[in-house]
């Protein structure tokens, strides 16, 4: 009797490939961020030079690429969930998505305003009931 065998062999080889991922920008939805991973100098110099050349543009469709810029392999897929990765505190993350729209940057201002008013007002009141008592 004779068994079959079958093996796979996975060679990598990350000094060679350049990792390229396209995000959209968390403050314009209109602007895309392109961002470019390697793991050495050398490979991210001479894979952004080799992907944009004439012959290889096309290779780019979708989301995210890794491309092998020795053997000229590229291999692309679609990310459907977006993510925004962040190491901003809550805070600043608040000010910044409030910051890039104008609408609710409006709003928020005049929120603001609303409040600070009825607190300066209630302060007053209160100041002029308790050292103007005869005043009415």
């Amino acid at each position: 009797m004779q068994v079959a065998r079958n093996s796979t062999i996975e060679k990598k080889e990350v000094n060679t490939n350049l990792v390229l991922q396209m995000i959209r920008s968390p403050y314009d939805t209109q602007k895309t961020i392109m961002m470019a991973i390697a793991d050495n100098d050398k490979c991210l110099e001479n894979g952004i030079f080799s992907i944009f050349q004439d012959k290889n543009r096309g290779k780019i469709k979708g989301d995210l690429l890794i491309y092998n810029y020795k053997s000229e392999i590229a291999k692309s897929f679609n990310v459907k969930d977006k993510y925004i990765i962040s190491d901003l505190n809550w805070l600043d993350t608040i000010s910044l998505v409030i910051a890039a729209n104008p609408l609710l940057y409006l709003s928020m201002l005049f929120l603001i305003l609303i409040i600070t008013t009825y607190i300066l007002r209630s302060f007053l009141l209160r100041f002029k009931e308790e050292h103007h008592k005869d005043a009415e």
